[in-house]
């Protein structure tokens, strides 16, 4: 009886679902195309009405919605926009089932576990409520309680996903591909707060000695599969400090966000781009209420889902986008295809990479369609969109990076404006990595393991040095040193070009020491490695002076 009733309901929702898909004209079938005129007019229509179907169904279908706001490889990124302003604000559970829950997973009511805690949820969406509390030692903490009566009922209807093939007009394999997005969406909903505990805990290896990064502490004895306890980090999150975003046509910055706007979108790319090239692991869906802003060049992850790379990924990735910066489509098409499946796909590389050299975003699809759109953002997004329609798909790890990336260039977007941060970002990220590098060739470990091999080039130096010199003044060596009568001529009168050289450099050096610290990337390193830096010149400069002087003297 009670299955009979089951399938009774089943069939009841998907007359419901395709009964509102209709009323949005986006059921299945032949439509009346416009002309070229109003194309874009009718795609940018069609966008919206989707994006109110999607709410108006309630969870999982306005989840799902946000879940393909970030699938820029499947969308125009101007229709992503439109879907990421989706609502899935929910009524909190009632304090009784809080209380219940919390007793059951830890051991013991609120009132045992803390000193105060707020009955009321400061934030309150389909899959979890979050409370403030304080530990008996007065720590303020957030905490986060799941809602399994809703997540069961997410979890059954992603079963019914399949029946917006269609609405979202992906083309001819819409079908396969929502399936495949809505079985990745199922696989997100699966993670419990365990997962997110464990990449916090992660995450705050990463920023150790790093200003620009902080993570909150997890109280691992308070969490629970279904409960996560961390602590409340001061400052704001994001969405007390620009609006949420519904102008998904303008994009412009928020009022008054002008240069400090800038300064936390390049902190945002800078962070982001930084932990998914060099760290452990990245935020796939940066969400505005899980970003704490400390100071302009300070941010904090408080939760999410976070995914990680292989190393070849992250090689190839930062190889993709350092070409792609430069305009290198051919490179940058061959680093992205060692990372993408092609198994499906309809084309050769050849003529992925022949598509990918004649993008241009205000035609093809960029953030909006009002022209002047040439960002770096918008140059991969079209590259992830032209191989996927091509057949080529993206793994696991891919989707992540490419939600990932585009959260965070949507949400810098908001803050900055059309100024390129996600460009500028990468620029920092590369000084950092180098940085790194040499942090790597200056440490104490790596001295000391080559420290017997540099004592011994430097014991045989003078040796070797006065036998090579020997034998090119005898001429029995391959070089043989020519002295010519006017060498101490030109040498006095090269000194001066030689001192300005010096000098010229060394003010380059200090402009990069001012750029790194500046940025506080490096912290003491910066420091460290511009004094040695400075080091050396001063030896070049107090060598060419002092051969000046000897010549002065000849």
């Amino acid at each position: 009886m009670e299955k009979k009733a089951q399938r009774a309901e089943d069939k009841r929702r998907r007359r419901e679902i395709r009964q509102s898909l209709a009323d949005f004209g986006l059921s299945r079938g032949p439509r009346r195309l416009p002309g070229d005129a109003g194309a874009t007019d009718y795609e940018q229509a069609r966008v919206q009405r989707l994006r109110a179907a999607l709410e108006s169904l309630g969870p999982p279908f306005s989840s799902f919605g946000l879940y393909m706001a970030t699938r820029v490889d499947l969308m125009r990124a101007q229709d992503c926009l439109e879907l990421t302003a989706i609502s899935e604000r929910t009524a909190p559970a009632s304090p009784a089932e809080v209380e219940a829950l919390i007793g059951r997973e830890l051991g013991c009511p609120p009132r045992d576990a803390f000193s105060e805690f707020e009955a009321a949820p400061f934030d309150s969406r389909p899959l979890s409520q979050t409370h403030r509390a304080r530990l008996h030692d007065g720590q303020a903490v957030e905490v986060k309680v799941a809602r399994p009566e809703l997540k069961r009922r997410l979890l059954a209807e992603t079963e019914l996903l399949t029946l917006l093939s269609g609405a979202f007009a992906l083309g001819e394999s819409e079908e396969s591909v929502i399936e495949d997005a809505a079985s990745d969406f199922r696989r997100a909903l699966l993670q419990d707060f365990t997962h997110e505990a464990d990449a916090l805990i992660n995450l705050s290896h990463d920023a150790e000695g790093v200003e620009m990064l902080r993570t909150p502490a997890v109280y691992r004895d308070l969490c629970s599969p279904n409960v996560l306890t961390v602590e409340r980090l001061e400052g704001s999150s994001l969405s007390r400090m620009i609006p949420p975003p519904d102008d998904a046509e303008t994009g412009e910055a928020v009022p008054g966000a002008s240069d400090g706007g800038y300064d936390l979108a390049h902190t945002l790319c800078l962070v982001w781009l930084r932990q998914s090239l060099l760290g452990r692991l990245f935020p796939v869906e940066l969400r505005d209420e899980q970003v704490v802003v400390i100071s302009g060049k300070t941010i904090a992850y408080s939760g999410g889902s976070f995914a990680s790379l292989s190393v070849a990924a992250k090689e190839n990735l930062w190889g993709y986008l350092t070409a792609a910066a430069r305009g290198d489509s051919d490179r940058a098409c061959t680093h992205l295809l060692a990372e993408l499946e092609k198994g499906k796909a309809r084309v050769s590389e050849e003529q992925l990479r022949h598509r990918l050299r004649q993008i241009v975003p205000f035609r093809d699809g960029g953030w909006s369609a009002r022209g002047g759109n040439d960002s770096l953002a918008e140059h991969l997004f079209l590259h992830w969109r032209i191989a996927g329609e091509l057949g080529f798909r993206p793994p696991s790890h891919l989707r992540a990076f490419y939600r990932g990336l585009f959260s965070t260039a949507a949400t810098a977007r908001r803050l900055a404006g059309e100024r390129d941060a996600l460009l500028e970002a990468l620029g920092d990220v590369r000084v950092m990595a180098g940085m790194a590098r040499l942090r790597e060739r200056l440490s104490p470990q790596e001295l000391g393991e080559n420290s017997q091999r540099y004592a011994a080039l430097f014991l045989e130096m003078p040796q070797s040095l006065d036998e090579a010199l020997t034998l090119a003044s005898g001429g029995e060596g391959r070089l043989k040193i020519r002295v010519s009568p006017d060498h101490g001529v030109r040498r006095r009168n090269n000194t001066p070009s030689v001192m300005i050289s010096l000098l010229v450099a060394a003010a380059a050096v200090a402009l990069l020491a001012h750029h790194v610290s500046a940025s506080g990337m490096a912290g003491a390193w910066a420091e460290r490695i511009g004094a040695i830096i400075f080091l050396l010149f001063g030896v070049l400069l107090l060598w060419a002076s002092r051969g000046d002087k000897d010549e002065r003297q000849i």
